[in-house]
Formats: C-alpha cells, structure tokens, sequence
C-alpha cells in the first residue's frame, strides 16, 4: 500500500505518472517521462453527469500533481513534453526500454460498469509485426493489441488526461 499511496493524487486516487516515477527511480532506474503538455490537466468529455466531479477533482489534484513532478525533477526524473505516440514507443523497444503506459482500457476491454472507459496503467513488453504485447495488471499477461488498436487505446482524451507514458532504463 505505500508505493501505491505515494503515487495516488488526492482526492480521487488516480495513480499518475510523477509518482510513479519517482518510485522507479528510487528503485535505481534512470526514467523518463513522455507527456503531450505541461502540467496535470484532467478535464472529462464523457457526456455524463461524472464530468463535473472530474473536474473539480482535476481542480484540487493539480497543486499535488505539480509537487509530484517537482519531486521527480528534483530525484532525477526526465519530463519531456513531445507527441506521445506509438512510435515513440517503437523507440523506446528499440532501446530496450520497459515502456509503462496509461491506455483508456475501455477501449479493448469493454466493462459494463464503466462505459465511459477506465484510465489504467500497463506495461508493454514487445513490440513486432505490427503489433504490441503489454502485461495489463486487470486482463493478465500477454495482451495483444494491433499498433492502431494500441494508439487508440492510449487516446486518453475522453478523459480528460493528455497521453504519457513512463520509460525506464537500468
């Protein structure tokens, strides 16, 4: 529960990708984090009676969320702001890099429950023929996803979240 709740934002929850990093650089690796803009942006598109709730708790989560990055800067983390796309994930499988990235999970995995989508952090494992393979914490080991299907699902913009995603070297 401790890594868990150094890396949540407050109020809500949400693991993001500061404190996660800061995490694996505690661990001894050298990370980099890849997101489209500066700052923690949560503003939901849903349609749904729950976007309102998203954004005030975008609204309070955001001084924690700058904390979180200054704390990551200060430890040594990288944060670039550049596209988050899967060629930058291609990149990174040619460096052997692990590559931990949020997705819209609803986008592969449908849950009725949520139809919105849910915002969920994977790892991906392999990248080939045109495809790419991740472990998904929900699903299991050896998920698959075409390289179209894989972008799609990290289009977090329904959401509200910009694209990011977490490499990692030893």
């Amino acid at each position: 529960m401790v890594p868990w709740a150094r890396s949540w934002l407050f109020p809500f929850g949400m693991t993001e990708s500061s404190g996660l990093a800061v995490l694996l650089r505690n661990s001894g690796a050298n990370v980099t984090v890849p997101k489209e803009s500066p700052g923690f942006h949560l503003r939901p598109k849903t349609g749904t009676s729950f976007d309102a709730v998203g954004t005030a708790f975008g609204h309070f989560a955001s001084p924690v969320a700058r904390y979180r990055e200054w704390e990551a800067r200060r430890r040594g983390v990288r944060v670039s702001i550049e596209p988050v796309r899967v060629d930058r994930l291609r990149m990174s499988d040619a460096l052997r890099c692990p590559a931990i990235v949020m997705v819209d999970q609803g986008s592969y995995a449908p849950d009725p429950d949520f139809p919105g989508g849910v915002l969920h952090w994977v790892v991906v494992t392999n990248m080939e023929d045109g495809g790419i393979s991740f472990h998904d914490p929900d699903l299991g080991p050896e998920q698959r996803l075409s390289l179209e299907d894989f972008d799609r699902a990290m289009d977090d913009s329904s959401q509200g979240i910009d694209r990011q995603l977490i490499l990692t070297a030893s």
